[in-house]
């Protein structure tokens, strides 16, 4: 039964692997996660970052670490969200959190970039692979080479759950009747190979989220970059299925492991080996946030 506790009560974990086709292609893992746990005064948080594979996002890797650190920072100062608020004022501190997250996102990129100017040989990849036009235009706008998505979560008690999201990947939340469902709403500007951006997003307002509260906080939540999904077949059924049942698995699997998070992490990372092995080749990241009276 869920019932209201102290912020702590969420606990935080999750795993990255380095896709096949990265391996094979000696390139560096471009997904991030970081997760957080949470004590009186702030919520758990999992956070999890896609950085985009084409040729121009050449720091897409740094991009999606600090997409993850901003999360982890900005939900701990934010405010106290609360089941008890009105939901106008609910409403006022998640467009609060959006705008502080996207500008600290912004600065941290730009510090990083000044203290770290594009290399000659960034610049000799760019131009080889891209043209001088796309060369200039990241050297004109180094958040460019920055791009990523992500998807955070946050609890807040055993009452009260923030998800944000900005680009694809999925988020799953496991019930105590043992319903799975996804609780994000498909956005159509993420499309095959095509995303919603953090090196591009000029309004916070485009950041997704859903609070949910009471009966609609699940017990379990996965945050997963879309290399996991692709790794399975839409088009089969019962290969799909398997997708939408990883939450159901890695709840099993504390159970079995006594909430020993260490070892349901080593067994998410061997999961996620196979995912990408048998499956798309992408990195693969999963994040997880339960509630501790699972």
């Amino acid at each position: 039964m869920i019932t209201t506790m102290t912020y702590s009560s969420w606990i935080p974990f999750g795993s990255s692997v380095r896709g096949a086709s990265h391996i094979r292609a000696g390139k560096e893992n471009q997904d991030a996660f970081l997760d957080s746990l949470g004590n009186e005064k702030i919520p758990s948080v999992i956070a999890v970052s896609d950085g985009h594979g084409g040729n121009k996002y050449i720091r897409s890797a740094k991009g999606a670490e600090l997409a993850c650190l901003c999360a982890v920072k900005i939900l701990g100062e934010g405010g106290k969200l609360s089941p008890d608020m009105r939901e106008e004022d609910q409403e006022g501190l998640i467009r609060h959190i959006k705008s502080r997250y996207l500008l600290e996102w912004q600065k941290e990129v730009d510090a990083h970039a000044k203290a770290n100017p594009f290399t000659e040989s960034e610049k000799g990849f760019l131009a080889e692979r891209c043209g001088e036009a796309v060369l200039n235009a990241v050297l004109d706008s180094p958040k460019t080479a920055y791009g990523c998505t992500f998807l955070c979560a946050a609890g807040y008690g055993g009452s009260l759950v923030l998800i944000l999201q900005l680009g694809d990947g999925d988020v799953l939340g496991l019930y105590e009747d043992g319903e799975v469902r996804e609780l994000m709403d498909y956005d159509p500007r993420n499309f095959a190979n095509g995303t919603l951006s953090l090196c591009s997003l000029g309004d916070a307002s485009d950041i997704a989220h859903n609070l949910l509260s009471g009966t609609d906080v699940p017990v379990l939540i996965t945050l997963s970059t879309d290399g996991v999904k692709n790794s399975y077949d839409d088009r089969n059924p019962g290969d799909i299925e398997r997708f939408y049942q990883i939450p159901t698995v890695i709840s099993n699997e504390l159970r079995k492991n006594d909430y020993d998070t260490a070892a349901v992490r080593k067994g998410l990372e061997g999961m996620l080996e196979r995912v990408t092995s048998n499956g798309a080749g992408d990195d693969v990241t999963i994040g997880v946030l339960f509630n501790g009276g699972l």
